[in-house]
């Protein structure tokens, strides 16, 4: 993958039909997970995605673990095996979702989690509801005194920005069904 000039080995997450997850590392050490479309739009001076480059720049640059997704394209590539009940309930017009995570610094700190969808003005106004609700799942699993989730929305991009200790996050990811789902215990030098 070529990623600020430079050539960056990519490693395969995943291989299903049309869905290519990858992670690359740059210079930087911070880590990018996503497809791999999302991935090779992300330094190209030519033919960047508008809706990408809108989701990405509203996550932290310090962010150690980040990563993207065509939205779009995944939807296009894999709507046809989705029950179609769920692939109806999915916002259509979601372009690209970024993230990125900052894992704590000490044993029982808070990760601090962002999340970013972008797209059409019709896509973001489906997936705000998507948004409150995990905002509200967000809200419920912290403790009193700890610094409330946020939730940004402009007319092409929303998001969501919380902090969450490693047991608050295993109960929203259970509360969420994917029990087992864990974040990285702190890493001290």
């Amino acid at each position: 993958l070529r990623l600020r000039r430079s050539e960056l080995p990519l490693f395969v997450v995943l291989d299903v039909n049309q869905v290519h997850v990858r992670v690359a590392v740059d210079r930087a050490g911070r880590a990018w997970v996503g497809d791999l479309q999302a991935l090779s739009h992300l330094e190209e001076a030519q033919g960047r995605t508008r809706s990408l480059d809108e989701a990405a720049e509203w996550l932290p640059a310090q962010a150690p673990l980040m990563g993207a997704f065509r939205v779009d394209a995944l939807l296009a590539s894999g709507a046809a095996r989705l029950p179609g009940a769920f692939s109806r309930e999915i916002p259509q017009g979601v372009e690209a979702l970024a993230w990125a995570l900052t894992p704590a610094k000490e044993k029982g700190g808070l990760h601090r989690i962002d999340l970013v969808l972008s797209g059409s003005r019709e896509g973001i106004r489906q997936a705000m509801p998507w948004l409150q609700r995990l905002l509200a799942l967000t809200s419920s699993v912290k403790g009193s005194g700890q610094q409330a989730s946020e939730l940004f929305q402009e007319p092409r991009r929303a998001g969501l920005r919380c902090s969450l200790s490693s047991q608050q996050f295993e109960l929203l990811a259970e509360r969420l069904g994917q029990a087992g789902l864990k974040l990285p215990a702190p890493v001290h030098p």
